[in-house]
Formats: structure tokens, sequence, C-alpha cells
């Protein structure tokens, strides 16, 4: 059987070359700010795309988006916000899950991409009473 962390590793290559084969460019892979990690990010043209990598072997108790909770949302956010900032880019962002199975049996990846999975939470500053 396969190792977790080699699984995970091959999901993300998968993801990579499902990107690819649908013409969005990557702009980075695994980069990180303060601790926080975007596993891909890319362009289809009008959007620059945050793609959060999620694999799980089929028939796992947790699906991957739910690995997807809201505490990894705003990391991603915040890595998201830096990430545009250094590069320059003046583009809207959008927040896309690909989920992806791994079948051991057949030793094939299906791959479900979840376009708009999140948005980032609005800051809402505390209001004041007078």
């Amino acid at each position: 059987m396969a190792k977790t962390y080699d699984i995970g590793k091959e999901g993300e290559r998968v993801a990579f070359r499902y990107l690819i084969g649908k013409a969005y460019r990557i702009l980075a892979q695994n980069w990180f700010f303060q601790h926080k990690e975007l596993d891909l990010v890319a362009t289809d043209g009008q959007w620059v795309v945050v793609v959060e990598v999620k694999t799980r072997v089929e028939n796992s108790l947790q699906k991957p988006i739910e690995a997807v909770d809201r505490v990894k949302q705003r990391n991603i956010c915040v890595a998201a916000d830096a990430f545009v900032r250094q590069f320059r880019l003046n583009m809207p962002i959008r927040y896309d899950v690909l989920s992806v199975i791994f079948h051991p049996v057949s030793h094939t990846f299906e791959v479900e991409h979840l376009e708009n999975a999140f948005y980032p939470e609005l800051n809402q500053s505390r209001r004041r009473r007078y």
C-alpha cells in the first residue's frame, strides 16, 4: 500500500496536469507565505485561480472538500492576498478546490474541480455604541 504522503504528492502532480490540460497557466506551485501554503496558483486569462488540492483514497471517511475548513480557507486567503501583492497582479481572485480520489485497485486518480469552492470572509469591524 502506498504511503499517505506519496499519494498526496501524486495527487498534486495529477492536479497540475489537469489544470495544464484545461489551458490554465500555472504561476506558482507550493508557494509559502509565513507557514501558509498555496498548493497551486494559476490563471485562466480572466482570474487568478488559487487552487487547494486535496487527495484521499477512495472510501475514506472524509471527503477531500471537507478538509478545507474555515481555518484552512482563512490561511489560503491570507497567503493569496500576499501573493497578488508581491507579484502585483491586477486580476480578481477565485478560490477553487481540486478533489483528487485515488483508486488503489486500478492505481488511477479521479479529479473533481470545484470552482468558487469558497469565498474570503469579510472582516467585520466591531460596532461602537455611543
